[in-house]
């Protein structure tokens, strides 16, 4: 009877473990109700020789393209129809960017290119910025 308890927790245990991991390896989409993610990607194009300063450019454009990609999903979801509402949504939406975070980057030296993953987070995100999952 004890070894069934134990095998039963164990059990419970394993799949309560999975389902938290599975979360964590979401590239893009929405993670849970507060964290959403995106990808950014840069090209550098033709490959020069200087690692560095290839590796630092295509990051920087990968950065920009996420954050760019973040606004534009955010600005989607709102509905206004005065100017100056406007105005305070792009406030509110730029906020929630500049507080977001890379989590991951990742250089691809042969093809030249970068990509990273962004995450933005806010109380109740998914309420708020109804985004639909790519």
């Amino acid at each position: 009877m004890k070894k069934k308890r134990i095998n039963l927790l164990l059990l419970i245990l394993l799949i309560f473990s999975s389902c938290a991991s599975s979360k964590k390896n979401i590239r893009s989409g929405w993670v849970n109700d507060e964290i959403y993610r995106i990808i950014g990607t840069g090209y550098i194009g033709v490959n020069k020789g200087n690692y560095e300063y290839e590796k630092s450019i295509t990051c920087n454009a990968a950065h920009l393209d996420a954050e760019l990609k973040a606004i534009k999903l955010l600005r989607g979801t709102e509905k206004t129809n005065k100017n100056r509402e406007n105005k305070v949504v792009n406030i509110k939406i730029i906020g929630i960017v500049r507080r977001g975070e890379f989590i991951e980057k990742q250089f691809y030296k042969k093809i030249g290119k970068c990509e990273v993953i962004f995450e933005i987070r806010g109380k109740n995100l998914r309420k708020r910025y109804p985004i639909e999952n790519n």
